[in-house]
């Protein structure tokens, strides 16, 4: 009975991610677990922006820390990775105390690893520790959210996805 107990422990555990998620997945615990910083440490979208801009080619809209559908929401920062030779923002902020990764890349060169598909899913993927994992497609963008955030995966990467979009839509600044 506890050999079965064990074997149905094991089997219900999330297996971690590989590929490309594993690698969105791993710079986030290295965040977390303070190994890596940002490149940039700013509490305002510009100096990020104009970060992510420099070294993406690209423009991208930052929320401004506040509220997102009833989260509070704070900067930390923002770094450049690089997954499977294509670069990749990576805005590091804080999602109601919890850290949270979001990974700005190309659509194509996301929608180039087959396993990205389970996160493209409508659940995202959970992995060991708790971590979620969920990405949208907007535009020529991919963004995905790695975080141990206790809410719908779902929710918070669309408000997310929506507000790099347009962010005054979704965020509002806080008093």
């Amino acid at each position: 009975l506890v050999a079965v107990g064990v074997a149905f422990w094991i089997f219900r555990q999330p297996a971690p991610a590989s590929g490309l998620l594993g690698q969105m997945v791993s710079v986030h615990q290295d965040f977390v677990t303070h190994r890596i910083r940002p490149e940039v440490e700013a509490d305002t979208p510009e100096p990020l922006e104009r970060f992510l801009a420099d070294r993406l080619e690209r423009r991208i809209r930052i929320p401004r820390g506040g509220a997102l559908k009833g989260h509070a929401v704070a900067l930390v920062g923002a770094r450049l990775e690089t997954f499977q030779g294509h670069p990749a923002g990576d805005v590091l902020l804080s999602c109601c105390g919890f850290p949270a990764s979001v990974f700005i890349m190309d659509r194509g060169a996301f929608e180039a690893d087959p396993g990205v598909q389970s996160a493209l899913g409508a659940g995202g993927v959970r992995q060991p520790g708790g971590l979620k994992v969920k990405a949208v497609l907007r535009g020529s963008l991919a963004v995905c959210v790695v975080s141990t955030h206790d809410t719908p995966v779902m929710e918070e990467v669309q408000a997310l996805a929506e507000a790099l979009l347009d962010p005054s839509v979704l965020l509002a600044e806080t008093p």
